[in-house]
C-alpha cells in the first residue's frame, strides 16, 4: 500500500574531480530539489556552506589543509538528501 512519502536523494552522477584536490574541486550534481552543499572535515566540523545553483559545483579548496573531507546535500529544509567525500593534498 502506498504510504505518500516521497523519497528523495541526490547523489553525484560521477566521483568529484579532480580528487585528490589542490586549489579546488568539481562536483556534479544531478538533483533539482539539492539547493546547498555543506563541507565538513574529518572530524564533523562545518568547513563551509555553498548555495547549488546549478548542475555543476566548483569548491575552492585553496585554503583547507590537507587531508579528508565529507560533503552532505542539502535541500530547502536543509535535510541530508546526499552525500559524499574527498582528498584535499598538495
Amino acid at each position: 500500500m502506498p504510504s505518500g512519502i516521497l523519497e528523495i536523494s541526490a547523489k553525484p552522477s560521477e566521483p568529484p574531480y579532480p580528487n585528490p584536490a589542490t586549489t579546488g574541486l568539481t562536483i556534479k550534481i544531478n538533483s533539482p530539489w539539492s539547493k546547498y552543499l555543506k563541507v565538513l572535515d574529518v572530524t564533523g566540523r562545518q568547513v563551509e556552506v555553498l548555495p547549488i545553483e546549478n548542475d555543476l559545483l566548483y569548491v575552492n579548496t585553496s585554503a583547507y589543509k590537507n587531508g579528508l573531507y565529507f560533503y552532505q546535500i542539502l535541500n530547502n529544509a536543509a535535510k541530508v538528501i546526499g552525500t559524499g567525500k574527498f582528498v584535499v593534498g598538495r
